[in-house]
C-alpha cells in the first residue's frame, strides 16, 4: 500500500511519522505566537484631524498565508491548530468524503498539512528568509531526488 496524504502519519515508519511530527511541532509554535494584528497608525495623507489607518502590526506566518488564499473562502486558524496539535501526538486521522453531519467530510485539515509538511520535507522551503533544504531521511523513504525545489508528484 502507498501512503499518501489522505492517510494517518501512523502508517509510516516511526522515524518518518517523527519528522512529520516535529515539522507540526514547528508549524504549530510558528502559527500560535504569530496571530495577524492590526493597529491604527495617524494616517500618512491626512483628509481631517484625527485621521487614521490601518496597519499590521504582526503578520501571520508567510506559510500560513499561503494556505488561507490557497483554500478560499474560509481557512480557519484554530482548525489549523487543532490538526497541527493531532498531527504533533501522531493521532491524525484518515481523511472521510461523506455526508457526517455539518461538512460532506472530516479531518480536510489533517490532510491539508499532512500534504503541506510532507512537501516542506521532500522539496525544502524557506523559513523567514532561511532556505531549508530538503530531509534526506524522508526524501530517501518516499523515493525521491532530494533537491531542492523538484516538483514531487504525488
Amino acid at each position: 500500500m502507498r501512503w499518501d496524504e489522505y492517510q494517518p502519519i501512523r502508517l509510516l515508519p516511526e522515524a518518518i511519522t517523527n519528522l512529520f511530527s516535529a515539522e507540526a511541532g514547528f508549524l504549530y509554535q510558528d502559527l500560535s505566537a504569530n496571530k495577524l494584528r492590526i493597529i491604527l497608525i495617524p494616517a500618512p495623507d491626512p483628509r481631517h484631524v484625527g485621521h487614521k489607518v490601518r496597519a499590521v502590526e504582526v503578520p501571520n506566518p508567510e506559510w500560513y498565508s499561503k494556505l488561507y488564499h490557497a483554500y478560499p473562502p474560509h481557512f480557519r486558524r484554530d482548525r489549523s491548530l487543532r490538526a497541527l496539535e493531532r498531527l504533533i501526538l501522531k493521532n491524525d486521522q484518515f481523511f472521510m468524503d461523506q455526508n457526517c453531519g455539518a461538512v460532506e467530510y472530516k479531518y480536510n485539515y489533517d490532510t491539508i498539512y499532512r500534504k503541506f509538511i510532507f512537501d516542506r520535507l521532500t522539496m525544502g522551503h524557506i523559513n523567514y528568509g532561511m532556505e531549508e533544504s530538503p530531509n534526506s531521511e524522508a526524501c530517501s523513504y518516499f523515493g525521491f531526488p532530494c533537491k531542492y525545489g523538484d516538483e514531487v508528484p504525488f
